[in-house]
């Protein structure tokens, strides 16, 4: 765990693919990302957002999944991106 980058790392390795978890916290930005690989095009995976949230809304185009969530007056995005 690196606290001044705010990064936490879970290193594993499958076959000849090395799967280094990087995970990023930011709460002044709102913002949670992760990097499940180091080598690209090595997981193959269904995917599925959800929100208990009464309005929310769920777009998937190319690479990228986003989860648009509205509460009262708020709105947060959750964003997955994959690819280069």
């Amino acid at each position: 765990m690196d606290i001044e980058q705010a990064i936490i790392s879970v290193i594993n390795k499958v076959g000849w693919v090395i799967y280094k978890r990087e995970m990023f916290l930011s709460i002044p930005d709102d913002v949670i990302m992760n990097r499940p690989t180091d080598k690209p095009k090595s997981i193959t995976c269904a995917l599925r957002m959800s929100s208990s949230h009464q309005k929310y809304e769920e777009t998937a185009m190319q690479n990228q999944m986003v989860l648009s969530v509205w509460y009262k007056a708020f709105f947060r995005l959750a964003a997955f991106r994959f690819g280069d």
